[in-house]
């Protein structure tokens, strides 16, 4: 990827050595693993609000090369990188998608001062071992429980720090089970419990499995800072079957799932466009050309099944995506989710098609007509004797 190389005066280099001591600070290490992703937050000083940001890689941060840097509040993306400024919260997000073994190193959180740019080093690690299974222990049924993950052949728990749905999710996909209705803080049985793999977990919902989230692995101590697990409460079962109704056609209208053999709808929550793929994919409907929100079809009558869904848009069957259920998550019909398909588009151009082939033909049979019958006509007034 493209860099900027950063240098500076030699007599700002004692300054710029002492990064996080001006105003900065963030982890002193996040780790990941191949093929996933990790996001870590920086923060910074009231004073450093307007400045630009950046992440750099290098050993050393005289020399430190710029991947990526901030434009006011808005997410910059680059290649596998993205970074967002929050000036509110004075923070700024660093993720990096895809990992790979050769993304391991030092890198630094800079903030662009005039004559002494400030930086706070992180040391990011890309695991060659990785989470191979996923279990929930402890509950009611097997849908819910401590949630535990197979690591260096050893199954070990999760700390709670930055858990949340979309963690919950993800597991619920991977365990085989319905979609997540809650992600639980389980107590933790001390030393008994076995070893801490993870904590910090940064699932998007997206995830094929728990392996490809953004997290820190415990391997130093195995030990977690707080009593409470990662655990998770998902549905027993999922839902079979996927429609568009009050759309014209069956390729366009309001998305309802069933589920316990009830239709009912969804909530437009993050709602976009590799959704309705998926959807469309599944109905044989051809690609999605709208993600509609709210009411841009008439609002359904029944149950609001589920609040979000997470596909890739890669996924053959809308069952396949993460989903969250709206049990915890309220939502009305003000809010639904809908569709509308390419194969709509082809339906409708395949309807005008034949119609213009079928008006086609029948004026060219007409004009065929017309023309003998004129040209008979005019034969006949040539050899009449009025034409001598």
């Amino acid at each position: 990827m493209n860099s900027l190389m950063r240098t500076f005066p030699v007599w700002s280099l004692v300054i710029l050595c002492t990064g996080g001591s001006w105003g900065l600070s963030g982890p002193k290490e996040v780790r990941g693993h191949p093929g996933g992703s990790l996001s870590l937050q920086c923060q910074y000083k009231e004073r450093y609000k307007t400045s630009k940001k950046y992440w750099c890689k290098r050993e050393t941060w005289s020399s430190c090369e710029i991947l990526i840097q901030t434009k006011s509040n808005s997410i910059m993306t680059k290649d596998r990188l993205s970074i967002r400024d929050n000036s509110t919260a004075l923070t700024f997000t660093v993720t990096m998608e895809s990992l790979t073994k050769a993304d391991s190193g030092t890198y630094w959180c800079g903030i662009d001062k005039y004559f002494s740019d400030i930086g706070y080093p992180v040391i990011v690690t890309v695991l060659t071992g990785s989470i191979s299974q996923v279990r929930l222990l402890g509950g009611s049924h097997s849908c819910n429980g401590t949630v535990e993950v197979y690591y260096n052949n050893t199954w070990g728990t999760i700390c709670d720090h930055e858990w949340d749905i979309h963690d919950a999710a993800v597991v619920c996909r991977q365990v085989g089970c319905g979609p997540a209705i809650e992600a639980t803080v389980e107590a933790s049985n001390g030393a008994d419990s076995g070893p801490v793999w993870l904590d910090n977990c940064f699932c998007r919902g997206l995830e094929a499995d728990l392996s490809l989230c953004g997290s820190h692995i415990l391997l130093q101590n195995h030990r977690c800072n707080s009593i409470g697990r990662a655990g998770v409460r998902c549905s027993s079962s999922g839902f079979s079957g996927v429609r568009l109704v009050d759309g014209d056609g069956s390729c366009a209208g309001r998305v309802e799932v069933k589920y316990i053999n009830t239709w009912g709808t969804i909530c437009d929550y993050k709602w976009d466009l590799a959704d309705a793929t998926v959807v469309c994919r599944e109905l044989g409907c051809g690609s999605a050309v709208n993600a509609s929100h709210g009411t841009y079809f008439q609002p359904g009558s029944g149950p609001v099944w589920l609040k979000a869904v997470y596909c890739r848009g890669n996924e053959t069957r809308f069952s396949q995506c993460g989903s969250v259920m709206a049990e915890r998550y309220p939502c009305d019909h003000r809010w639904e989710a809908g569709v509308i398909c390419l194969g709509q588009e082809r339906v409708w151009t395949s309807v005008v098609f034949r119609f213009m082939s079928y008006t086609l033909a029948f004026a060219s049979i007409f004009m065929g007509f017309f023309l003998y019958s004129y040209l008979k006509d005019n034969k006949k007034q040539d050899t009449h004797p009025s034409a001598l």
